[in-house]
């Protein structure tokens, strides 16, 4: 397909839900910075968000007031587009998001400031949008073709109801393309078990995957259910599920000496969900992340008798769902057999061999 997939680091802040990591500093006249590691800057998307949320309070006079303040910081694109940058300090400079202008537009229209709101969806066809082989996808990223799975879904509702309070016939048509695109591809983001957050990427965090079924819902009531409410549904269930544990085979039996040889246990098994599993192993406690899969524990015994021990894992999930399974034993061993040795002497010279299957 020929999309890039790598997230480049500091941008990722941009698309993040507002309980987010990152520190919030609003302005008196409503626009939304952002404080991290790299420094402070505007962000657009939590700026026409929370204008979006004083529209829906009712708060008319203070909606007015964000959007003056807000139009006031586009820039101008073109003849007649208005764009709004992200200017991280340490970053990239001056980059772009079709998810924000989608949202501005909505926002805007709302607000009652439909020429902007125009303005603000003229550059999304132009640039702000990638081609797909199944169709037409919302860049998160100006600069970048990464396939976000909530940017789409938001930017769908977000310009489908920016088109029909201000009529934009093209606005809707591409609404309706993007809403298109997204169920071809809803499939390639169900791991079985949990959502991803990009096409071809890791798991969502619990965050975004509630994001992302909250957008699923949304679009299964304006869209009369279909697709939409199966996959909701289905994320749904994802998220009351606890992760499912299988044993994997039984480890070799390990020699608690340093020297290089069966030095720890490989404890395999399989998991179906991203989780945090704690080992419970000859009164050891060890707790590690694990993506889904066939997956290896590698456990080192360190002051441990010889002997056989049960190991316990326990699955715990991003939603906090837990499972408790036992795996195969692991067998701590003990080396005292001498090594069998064979030697010949030849005139001056010696020749000697040596064999120890456990050492």
């Amino acid at each position: 397909m020929g999309v890039r997939l790598a997230v480049i680091a500091g941008a990722a802040l941009l698309a993040l839900p507002s309980s987010a990591a990152a520190r919030s500093v609003e302005t008196p006249d409503g626009a939304v910075y952002r404080s991290g590691l790299t420094g402070r800057y505007f962000h657009p998307l939590a700026s026409f968000g929370k204008l979006n949320r004083a529209v829906t309070a009712g708060k008319r006079r203070r909606a007015q007031r964000m959007a003056d303040a807000l139009i006031a910081r586009g820039s101008r694109q073109g003849r007649f587009g208005l764009v709004w940058y992200y200017n991280v300090p340490g970053g990239r400079s001056g980059w772009t998001s079709g998810l924000a202008q989608a949202v501005a537009a909505q926002a805007l229209a709302r607000a009652g400031r439909k020429r902007a709101a125009r303005r603000a969806f003229l550059p999304i066809p132009l640039r702000l949008v990638t081609r797909l082989p199944q169709g037409p996808w919302i860049k998160l990223y100006g600069y970048s073709d990464v396939v976000v799975l909530n940017a789409q879904l938001q930017a769908a509702l977000s310009l489908g109801e920016y088109a029909r309070l201000t009529n934009d016939v093209r606005a809707r048509r591409l609404a309706r393309d993007l809403r298109r695109t997204a169920r071809l591809l809803l499939p390639r983001f169900d791991t079985g078990s949990w959502s991803r957050y990009a096409l071809g990427g890791r798991a969502s965090t619990l965050e975004y995957h509630f994001f992302v079924t909250t957008l699923l819902w949304k679009l299964s009531a304006r869209q009369a259910g279909g697709r939409w409410r199966v996959y909701a549904n289905r994320f749904s269930k994802y998220r009351r599920l606890p992760p499912v544990l299988r044993r994997g085979r039984p480890s070799e039996e390990v020699l608690p000496v340093l020297d290089g040889f069966r030095d720890f246990a490989s404890v395999g098994f399989w998991l179906s969900k991203p989780s945090t599993v704690t080992f419970q192993i000859a009164g050891t406690r060890t707790s590690q992340w694990f993506d889904r899969g066939w997956r290896t524990f590698y456990w080192w015994p360190q002051s441990v008798e010889p002997g056989r021990y049960p190991v316990w894992a326990t699955a715990t999930d991003f939603a906090g769902n837990s499972t408790l399974l036992g795996l195969p034993w692991v067998h701590v061993g003990e080396d005292t057999k001498p090594p069998d040795v064979r030697a010949a002497l030849d005139g001056h010279r010696l020749e000697w061999r040596a064999s120890d299957s456990k050492s």
